[in-house]
């Protein structure tokens, strides 16, 4: 069985305490600041919404370049191969992973008969309304924030 953060929403009182952590701990350690989780809110209701690392991923099978990876019954995001298609946060079945904008690196290769790279500066930005998996900014790349967080581990790194 996969592990994988199992929160009560009774006892969440929506701080968002837990998404400043991840965030500072992940930004220690050289990944992205933006947190592995969001704190939802549903009527007066909140709960943090995470990776549940499921056994057969489907985020990890529609990645077009194998950035997301299931290894020791656990899901792993190499965020420098990411080349922000969104496909995984399409494909999640509990809406976990969320996109956070920065600049691509390069669009590879393989994707030059998609689109060359040369006409992106001309493609207007979507609506800001639009679903961020749906909308498509030109220059703007979605990480698959949502991986593992072994805390534990990392306050180590941060010591």
């Amino acid at each position: 069985m996969n592990r994988f953060v199992i929160a009560e929403p009774q006892r969440c009182i929506g701080c968002n305490t837990c998404m400043a952590a991840c965030s500072e701990v992940h930004q220690a350690v050289g990944l992205q600041a933006h947190p592995r989780l969001t704190v939802v809110k549903v009527e007066d209701q909140t709960a943090p919404m995470l990776c549940r690392h499921c056994e057969d991923a489907p985020c990890a099978s529609v990645c077009p370049v194998n950035a997301i990876t299931h290894e020791d019954n656990m899901i792993f995001l190499n965020e420098s191969l990411c080349i922000g298609c969104k496909l995984c946060g399409l494909v999640c079945p509990f809406g976990a992973i969320t996109p956070s904008g920065s600049k691509p690196v390069n669009l590879p290769a393989v994707f030059d008969h998609f689109v060359p790279e040369e006409m992106l500066a001309d493609v207007p930005a979507s609506l800001p309304t639009t679903n961020p998996f749906l909308a498509w900014n030109a220059g703007i790349r979605a990480i698959a924030v949502n991986v593992t967080c072994v805390l534990s581990q990392m306050r180590g790194l941060l010591a």
